[in-house]
């Protein structure tokens, strides 16, 4: 699940003069239209994955989401993976894109790193994933409070996820959210794995149909959610991230710590013989695409809503941006600490990066007073206001206005099938399992029923 932390170090670093907030039904203004998956209005790079189309200044602020390829990813070294304040859109240069923390290419394999000071590491897609199927062969962390997850994650904030959270080693939890809404009852179900998720690779895949989503490990289907009529279900592209991240921190809701195990242990010692990280393993990447786009198409790009939801469409539309440090507002207003916003779980140094622009020597000693004393009172306030904040954004989409429709378009667009319609039923078909929900707590974003499969 995304997780409030992210927004911290964001808030700390953009200290500013006049950062602007937007969400759907209070879309950025034409001179920074995009609006960032932190719910930031800027340009450049802010246009780039996670953009959120019905926040933007139009549904064409957002550069294109790239188009679903058929794919094996391995990792005998990094060459594929970009950091996120270079990185441009460019898919034919990039897999991945690193948007925050460590990693290393060890033996052929990559391992992300959470340390007590990074927040975690978040690795993602530069490709969408819409109709298909992708697994990931990984192995997870072990330890209380800390969550190994790999997951679809669009721009609207639809998410499916598997997640391996605390000292859980023999089993992995499936989920998935609509637009960010945390549901009163959650989608959230557990499932058995063979051997030790720790010490064993296993595969973990997930495979989207236009009328059900299907969970599998290790090529055996356990969990099958079938769309229908009764509430509202993922059905727009997402990218690929796979994380470790803290959930057992003192920021964290009580559920969610409660729902990781507890704390985390930073003297733990798998934490200090491993230089002070905990970590998760990737040994591949698998995607094969089931949609069937037009000749020459490009991306995957957002038109108005439904009664469904929002329509998308095939397109040639342009995925890149010019200049990937050029991601702040137009008018410089923007000012903050990239490095700071770098080191957090799912924080872009691109969306804290420095304003350039001219001005007269009192404008720019304004601008740093301002940066310091904003800094100083956001690092303060941060941890009190971020779980309203979170809230407030993660349910903004369902009280969204209609958003602006197809203008100034040059693109030939064609129509995918209309969405899934909405709502879930469930297939389990993994026998014998039995789950009493008492890792879970009724105030935590990761609440479950009592589930009997």
């Amino acid at each position: 699940m995304f997780h409030p932390l992210v927004l911290v170090p964001l808030l700390a670093s953009l200290t500013v003069v006049n950062a602007q907030l937007c969400t759907a039904s209070s879309q950025c203004p034409q001179s920074m239209p995009c609006c960032s998956e932190f719910g930031f209005c800027g340009t450049e790079s802010f246009c780039l994955g996670g953009c959120n189309p019905q926040a933007s200044y139009n549904l064409t602020s957002c550069k294109g989401n790239p188009i679903c390829q058929t794919a094996n990813y391995t990792f005998e070294d990094t060459e594929r993976i970009a950091n996120s304040t270079n990185y441009n859109g460019d898919t034919s240069n990039y897999d991945f894109v690193l948007n925050s923390g460590d990693m290393s290419s060890l033996n052929d394999e990559l391992v992300l790193y959470l340390t007590e000071s990074n927040g975690g590491t978040r690795l993602s897609s530069t490709r969408y994933l819409r109709y298909g199927k992708m697994t990931a062969r990984i192995k997870t962390g072990r330890w209380n409070g800390t969550v190994t997850a790999v997951i679809t994650m669009s721009d609207m904030k639809d998410e499916i996820d598997w997640e391996s959270p605390g000292d859980s080693t023999r089993s992995m939890q499936s989920n998935w959210f609509y637009e960010g809404e945390i549901p009163t009852v959650t989608h959230g179900d557990v499932h058995k794995i063979s051997s030790d998720s720790y010490n064993d690779f296993h595969d973990y895949s997930i495979e989207i149909q236009e009328d059900q989503i299907q969970w599998s490990i290790d090529g055996q289907v356990v969990r099958t959610v079938s769309a229908n009529s009764s509430t509202r279900f993922p059905g727009t592209p997402g990218r690929i991230e796979m994380s470790i991240w803290p959930a057992g921190i003192s920021t964290s809701a009580p559920g969610t710590i409660e729902w990781a195990g507890g704390m985390i242990n930073w003297n733990d010692p798998d934490y200090v013989a491993n230089g002070n990280r905990f970590q998760m393993v990737i040994q591949s990447v698998s995607v094969v695409c089931a949609d069937s786009p037009p000749s020459g198409s490009t991306s995957y790009v957002y038109g108005p809503n439904t009664t469904s939801g929002p329509t998308i469409a095939y397109s040639n539309a342009s995925t890149t941006i010019q200049n990937p440090s050029g991601n702040v507002p137009s008018n410089g207003s923007l000012n903050g600490s990239a490095s700071s916003a770098a080191s957090s779980l799912g924080g872009s140094s691109s969306e804290a990066s420095n304003g350039s622009g001219s001005g007269t020597s009192a404008k720019k000693i304004g601008l740093i007073v301002g940066s310091f004393v904003g800094g100083f009172v956001a690092l303060i306030l941060g941890a009190l206001i971020i779980r309203f904040i979170f809230r407030f954004f993660s349910r903004a989409s369902s009280n969204s206005t209609e958003p602006y429709g197809f203008t100034d378009v040059s693109s030939d667009y064609q129509h995918l099938n209309a969405p899934a319609p909405q709502a879930a039923s469930e297939l389990h078909s993994l026998p014998n399992l039995h789950y009493d929900g008492g890792r879970y707590s009724p105030d935590g974003s990761h609440t479950t029923r009592n589930v009997i499969v």
